[in-house]
């Protein structure tokens, strides 16, 4: 599994390098010099799988270009560079990229209801013991059992494998709402055009994710019985930030 620290900050950085050849010393020696997988690794201090793994995900985006077997200094190599696109181009990417990743949490979807995270899930009445100290000056009993009104707990087996689904799950919603929202800052930096035109496209975007995920989300649940249901539900609301800040926003209505 890669280095999930932040997907971002290790595309950002491979496109910057790519862009710029900041923290490649060949470059001013060969104006045509391309740096091979070794030497991203060594100038950018990542991992092998990390710099395989981003390379490729930047290549679906249709951020950078690969090329196969290249022929350098009498060896071959792959070669990366940067595709230059209008901000049309971009958001389109974007958009065909999300679709890839919907797909996915489309499976994920079908694979978590086959095998739930959670199951055999009860609610059971728990009561609350009191004891008043001064009608035992020795000490409370052993065997002593004053009880209160309690309250409902729930409880249920957890799935070791129903489980890695649901994370995997909501770390593909979460990677996907990121990127759209990225499209709006980027607006913000100036490299996306703010007008209608474009806010429209990337609003439908937003629209087409929320949507699609939303769906996907009620494919997983479905046939569930509800004790089982909540429960899963308030898993999956601790791991997709998107849907703690939507249920806030819920209760704010409501005052």
């Amino acid at each position: 599994m890669v280095n999930v620290r932040d997907d971002l900050y290790f595309e950002n950085k491979l496109l910057d390098e790519l862009r710029t050849f900041a923290h490649c010393s060949n470059i001013k020696n060969d104006p045509n010099h391309f740096c091979s997988h070794r030497e991203f690794r060594e100038n950018l201090s990542m991992s092998p799988r990390n710099v395989k793994h981003y390379l490729h995900q930047l290549v679906l985006k249709g951020l950078v270009h690969h090329q196969a077997n290249v022929k350098y200094k009498g060896k071959l190599r792959d070669r990366f560079t940067i595709i230059n696109q209008t901000s049309k181009n971009i958001v389109k990417t974007y958009r065909e990229y999300a679709n890839r990743e919907l797909a996915d949490i489309g499976n994920l979807a079908s694979k978590m209801r086959q095998n739930p995270s959670i199951y055999n899930c009860k609610k059971e009445y728990v009561k609350i013991p009191v004891y008043l100290t001064k009608d035992y000056p020795n000490g409370i009993p052993k065997d002593a059992k004053f009880v209160r009104p309690g309250s409902y707990t729930t409880t249920g087996k957890t799935s070791k494998k129903g489980y890695e689904y649901l994370e995997q799950f909501c770390r593909k919603i979460n990677q996907v709402f990121n990127y759209v929202e990225g499209l709006s800052y980027s607006q913000l930096a100036g490299n996306i055009k703010q007008d209608k035109e474009h806010d429209k496209m990337i609003n439908e975007l937003r629209k087409h994710i929320f949507e699609k995920t939303a769906k996907c989300m009620r494919h997983s649940l479905r046939g569930l019985d509800k004790i089982q249901r909540d429960m899963i539900t308030q898993a999956l609301r601790g791991r997709i930030p998107m849907l703690h800040h939507l249920l806030n926003i819920e209760r704010y209505v409501r005052i």
